[in-house]
């Protein structure tokens, strides 16, 4: 009788870890929603504002195991680069990271504010969260 206790009180207890286990992952989806489809850069977050019209000047600036570079862009190149960056399709949140290639697009706008678009390797960067884009 003894041992059918034991037997049923470990299987009970197997079934409690599970029940943790679903809630737990439950509990990652909710927090961490995956976008469903990918989306446009330029109608993501904070970007859906962004007006090439309001741009006065460009910089590139990476940052690479070499160190530091920065390159102005003339104003012919600003629309260019802008058309390249509205193909970027934005998509889930990802954990990877890397340290040694970093592309930053600063756009400096006509009110003295500017707007940035950070790429660490083959992710976009937006308030220290990572997320997946297609090219």
């Amino acid at each position: 009788m003894k041992r059918k206790i034991i037997v049923l009180l470990f299987l009970v207890s197997l079934c409690l870890l599970g029940c943790d286990k679903i809630k737990d992952n439950i509990k990652n989806v909710v927090d961490n929603p995956q976008i469903k489809e990918s989306i446009p850069l330029m109608e993501f977050g904070e970007y859906k504002d962004f007006i090439i019209d309001d741009v006065m000047s460009l910089s590139i600036i990476k940052y690479t195991v070499a160190g530091r570079n920065e390159e102005k862009i003339s104003d012919k190149e600003i629309q260019e680069i802008y058309n390249k960056l509205s193909k970027i399709k934005v998509s889930n949140t990802t954990d990877s990271s890397c340290e040694d290639n970093t592309t930053i697009y600063r756009f400096m706008m006509k009110d003295g504010t500017s707007v940035s678009f950070e790429f660490e390797c083959d992710w976009l960067v937006v308030n220290n969260e990572r997320y997946e884009i297609e090219k």
